[in-house]
């Protein structure tokens, strides 16, 4: 009997650690090239809207349940820089 709440409990903190996961945070790595981070991103649940690379970083506008973002990688290390809410 006290495997199942301990079973229920394991299960329900693998499912938050999954979901925080997902989210997008400085320093997560997406990748070093255009196409790459917009895969990452799709796979993310965002919509790309707009790619490019500039300055040595990749700008992305992308959209995630009804926000705008505007998305900033290093090119050199893939890894995340900025994450600006668009109004």
């Amino acid at each position: 009997m006290i495997r199942t709440p301990l079973l229920a409990a394991s299960f329900a903190a693998v499912l938050a650690t999954a979901a925080l996961a997902s989210d997008l945070t400085l320093g997560t790595v997406l990748g070093t090239t255009p196409e790459a981070v917009a895969a990452a991103l799709t796979e993310a649940g965002y919509t790309v809207q707009k790619q490019e690379r500039e300055h040595g970083r990749i700008e992305v506008k992308a959209t995630r349940d009804g926000k705008r973002y505007e998305i900033k990688v290093d090119a050199a290390s893939g890894a995340v820089t900025a994450i600006e809410l668009d109004d």
